[in-house]
């Protein structure tokens, strides 16, 4: 077997970080943990049979001296934030905790820290501005692969339902830009009667209204995108206030009836 590490990453998609989520990466990465621990565990033990000391004294060559030669090898769940941190040496223990309303960062490590034999990273980023992504390396390329495939799905099957408007730049330009025609009308339609007599006579509507969509958008577009980041952030986490937030605006836009309206407007009707 070749001695070149294989390294793979990806960034994590948008999901619902919750114990269900982590509980199925998590039991994954243990069951590979259990397995590499006990390979590693034979290898370490068949090493320290062929040293002088152990051949001298083969009674210390017990369960435990052999675990402490393989303490570089390591399995690590984690939660930090402001309220308390929360680390484990296996998925169960981790999952048992009380965890806080809200997190700051959630990681799984499997690491080799003498050699790279075998290695998974994984951390969840619950702000912003840091990358959230998965790293798998070795030197065996198809467990890597394999590995990297099976936590990609995993992630996949708990994508959030508007992950296209985190994803797509040009998807949020679009809807922003609706969002500020539908503003910008629903503001400048009331209005229109008492700014008649102020413009020149046979002005239409749209005539106004067409400037102020088209130059206003300039600047209309970077508020629209820090309102989808708030309410539509890339991990939901916990008691979600976003979440909240979404299901507030959806029923007051169809409590006041400015959708149905709105629709009816488009429709000409």
């Amino acid at each position: 077997m070749s001695n070149v590490i294989e390294k793979r990453s990806f960034r994590i998609p948008p999901c619902t970080v919750d114990k269900d989520l982590i509980k199925k990466v998590g039991e994954f990465v243990q069951k590979e943990f259990d397995s590499y621990y006990k390979d590693c565990f034979e290898e370490t033990k068949e090493e320290m049979k062929g040293e002088e000391y152990y051949k001298k004294y083969p009674h210390e060559l017990t369960e435990l001296n052999i675990k402490r030669r393989m303490d570089n090898i390591r399995l690590n769940f984690m939660l930090t934030s402001d309220a308390r941190n929360i680390e484990s040496l296996n998925i169960q223990s981790f999952l048992e905790a009380e965890w806080p309303d809200k997190a700051d960062e959630i990681s799984v490590k499997l690491k080799n820290y003498s050699n790279d034999t075998k290695s998974i990273d994984l951390n969840f980023y619950i702000d912003e501005w840091r990358t959230s992504q998965v790293t798998v390396s070795g030197i065996d390329g198809t467990w890597v692969n394999g590995i990297a495939d099976q936590l990609e799905k995993t992630f996949e099957d708990k994508k959030l339902s508007y992950h296209f408007l985190i994803t797509h730049p040009s998807v949020r330009f679009g809807i922003s830009f609706i969002a500020w025609a539908s503003v910008s009308y629903a503001v400048l339609m009331p209005l229109w009667p008492l700014l008649v007599p102020h413009i020149k006579e046979g002005t239409q509507f749209i005539w106004l209204y067409l400037p102020i969509l088209f130059g206003g958008s300039v600047v209309a577009m970077w508020p629209f995108e820090s309102l989808w980041t708030l309410l539509f952030p890339r991990f939901e986490y916990g008691r979600s206030p976003s979440k909240r937030a979404r299901s507030w605006i959806w029923g007051i836009l169809v409590g006041s009836g400015f959708i149905s309206g709105l629709i009816l407007k488009l429709l000409g009707l």
